[in-house]
């Protein structure tokens, strides 16, 4: 009919096959992406080693094609790769998602065991396995032993007691022992301060360590006992200042 407007049919464009898993770029093949059960399948092509794949693949937590997302198959269950008649290398790899606990109930236990009987020492090196003060609830009951982050620091609950935030880590010392023995080495020329809350709260000190008190310099060494050096290492927890130990716990440098 004259004067009839005739709507042009929309065109479709095939979205890029040029994706990044991370910063590494593939060009998708036919198969494309496929989802089968609980598996992803990505057919492809890359200019980059097999071992530069599948590492990129192993730690890109999320890629993107055309408008839907696939995150959380970081696990490459199987990798392929064959070469067509164009000499072309094409790669398949078969991906899975991490289950949510990994872990059996053994396993937790046997990690929670292992986290909690951990020497202060070693929880010092390895802080993110600890909670924060702050995630916690107020009046959840915090066990003596306990340790937990809070302002940088790693905290040792000195006294069982139900979490009051008028009462954070550092205002009482009676409630916490502060554990940064990370920030000195404990060599005569590098000693651990003793903190004025050693007589309230304790302080946990380590035989064969250098400590400071009172502009003065203490080695940590257990007298009357044969052999005090086999004891180096070990941790005791004490509720005075090295100068009311001299002889029993320490040796004035």
């Amino acid at each position: 009919m004259d004067g009839e407007i005739l709507e042009e049919m929309p065109v479709y464009e095939e979205p890029s096959r040029d994706i990044l898993i991370g910063e590494l770029p593939i060009f998708l093949c036919n198969e494309l992406i496929q989802q089968i059960n609980n598996q992803l399948v990505v057919t492809f092509m890359c200019d980059e080693s097999m071992d530069d794949i599948v590492g990129a693949f192993r730690v890109c937590e999320s890629f993107t094609y055309s408008d839907t997302s696939y995150e959380g198959y970081t696990i490459v269950k199987a990798f392929n790769m064959r070469v067509g008649d164009d000499e072309k290398t094409v790669y398949q790899i078969t991906l899975e998602k991490l289950p949510e606990d990994p872990f059996t109930d053994d396993q937790e236990f046997a990690l929670t065991y292992a986290v909690d009987n951990m020497p202060d020492e070693d929880a010092l090196e390895h802080k993110s396995l600890f909670a924060n003060w702050e995630d916690l609830g107020k009046g959840e009951w915090i066990p003596e032993g306990q340790r937990l982050n809070y302002n940088d620091k790693l905290w040792k609950c000195a006294k069982g007691h139900n979490k009051n935030t008028d009462y954070w880590p550092g205002k009482d010392p009676t409630l916490f022992e502060q554990l940064d023995k990370d920030e000195h080495e404990g060599t005569i020329d590098d000693p651990i301060p003793v903190p004025e809350s050693v007589t309230t709260s304790g302080f946990t000190y380590i035989y064969g360590k250098y400590y400071s008190w009172n502009g003065a310099t203490y080695l940590c060494k257990r007298g009357s006992v044969p052999n005090p050096e086999e004891m180096y290492g070990q941790e005791v927890k004490l509720t005075y200042a090295p100068d009311a130990l001299i002889g029993h716990y320490f040796v004035t440098v």
